[in-house]
């Protein structure tokens, strides 16, 4: 089991957690169309995947699959799921004022509540927030096949999933001419509302950290790099025909060339050890702040009476949500402040 600190991995949470949160503002709509197609909808796509590898790398690599190891790696798993799910109530109560703006907008309607239930166990009590329910799924999902299937076969069910997702998030439009196949994509839509989430979305990445954490890896840099470049070359290729289609909405999240592309990305930052510096330790948790803050202070500014544009909103959301981590990590070093050590 490997136990080397990859600090290249933490700064680069940092950098997917302001691409995700730039796919979900939006800074360019309505300034420049391609600007915004390159950096919401294709950069931060790259983003989120990114958080489903690295956790599952940093989970699975503590663990081994010899049957003497069950125990130990049941107990693992156990304080994972605690971690997660500790930090996914705390969250959501962050979030309550917003939840309650939104089941009042909806006049507090069964059909409102129903869906906030539905929601919290599989898409997110708020809409960024989503992550949790899905890497705690995936994360049992993949856990449960790697004990009972061959590599070979949890890939092949990992990817099927993920194709079958992709159906349902990108081209829902061609399977609504499919009969028989719309009512389900219907019905599917209609109790758990997304594809997105870990079953279809989370379980491939989380496959590629668990994968890459219990195998060798390549020092061969320049393989990496090239199989890169097409990827990205490949993933321009499929936005653009998905854009082409107009099948390109806020809600599409599944592009099939990302999973080759987070593999290799993921081996190549494997290949490099930077040396210690104080600044690194702290950019995993920044990165956590950075990321579930920044939903709270752009729905305070929807609900003010002066209308901002997306660009503009996007900066002061930014400033705000990086100044308050930094704030609220070294804060919590402090003694008498070490609950706040609970927000990541």
């Amino acid at each position: 089991m490997k136990n080397h600190k990859n600090y290249l991995i933490d700064i680069l949470k940092l950098v997917a957690a302001i691409f995700a949160i730039l796919a979900y503002l939006q800074p360019f709509k309505g300034v420049s169309d391609i600007a915004n197609f390159f950096v919401s909808f294709i950069l931060g796509r790259v983003a989120v995947p990114f958080f489903f590898v690295a956790s599952a790398y940093f989970f699975f690599r503590k663990l081994d699959f010899h049957e003497e190891s069950e125990r130990e790696n049941r107990m693992y798993l156990r304080n994972y799921l605690w971690r997660q799910a500790k930090l996914y109530v705390i969250w959501t109560a962050i979030y309550i004022v917003p939840i309650i703006y939104n089941l009042a907008q909806a006049k507090f309607s069964a059909q409102a509540l129903l869906f906030l239930v539905r929601d919290f166990f599989f898409t997110g009590s708020y809409y960024h927030l989503w992550i949790f329910p899905a890497m705690m799924f995936s994360t049992v999902l993949i856990y449960i096949m790697m004990h009972k299937l061959r590599p070979i076969r949890v890939l092949e069910i990992g990817l099927a999933l993920f194709v079958v997702g992709m159906m349902i998030n990108v081209y829902t439009p061609v399977l609504a001419e499919i009969p028989g196949i719309s009512q389900l994509v219907k019905l599917y839509l209609d109790i758990f509302g997304t594809a997105r989430n870990g079953l279809f979305y989370g379980t491939i990445f989380t496959l590629l950290g668990a994968y890459i954490a219990q195998t060798p890896v390549s020092t061969n840099r320049e393989f990496y790099v090239k199989r890169i470049i097409v990827c990205v070359v490949l993933l321009l290729i499929e936005g653009f025909f998905i854009k082409g289609l107009g099948l390109f909405s806020d809600q599409t999240y599944m592009l099939i060339t990302l999973v080759p592309l987070h593999y290799y990305c993921f081996c190549l930052v494997l290949t490099f050890n930077l040396n210690y510096n104080p600044r690194f330790v702290n950019y995993r948790s920044y990165s956590i702040l950075i990321y579930f803050l920044f939903a709270l202070f752009a729905w305070i500014i929807s609900i003010l009476p002066i209308e901002f544009n997306n660009f503009f909103t996007t900066v002061i959301v930014l400033v705000i949500v990086v100044d308050l981590a930094y704030l609220i990590y070294n804060i919590s070093k402090r003694k008498e402040f070490k609950i706040l050590r609970n927000l990541y």
